[in-house]
């Protein structure tokens, strides 16, 4: 089995600009939620700065993220992201191993 690649974009939106970024990323979500491959997509607002706003995808194979890459999409959110009042964080992590709460109960076995 391939590994899963995890894609974060983490901004903070000027909190002028705050709900407008917003209002633009929540119209790519669900396109990019119904490409192949695509494992899962969150859109998450901190508790903390409300101004810090972190994007996860999760793709099913490096290809299909790829395929991602590409589309109209993904080059609207780096346009987005462009707003950021500090240097947008991206990440591109492989998974190649995923576990539940059995590690939790080896820890305490």
């Amino acid at each position: 089995m391939e590994n899963s690649v995890l894609f974060v974009l983490s901004l903070v939106a000027p909190p002028t600009k705050r709900k407008e970024v917003v209002h633009a990323i929540r119209p790519l979500l669900d396109p990019t939620r119904v490409l192949s491959g695509c494992l899962r997509i969150n859109f998450y607002q901190s508790v903390e700065n409300p101004n810090l706003l972190t994007l996860v995808q999760e793709w099913q194979s490096q290809a299909d993220l790829d395929y991602h890459l590409c589309s109209y999409e993904f080059k609207t959110l780096l346009a987005v992201a462009e707003v950021s009042s500090k240097r947008p964080e991206i990440k591109f992590l492989t998974i190649k191993r995923t576990e539940g709460l059995e590690v939790v109960q080896n820890a305490w076995a």
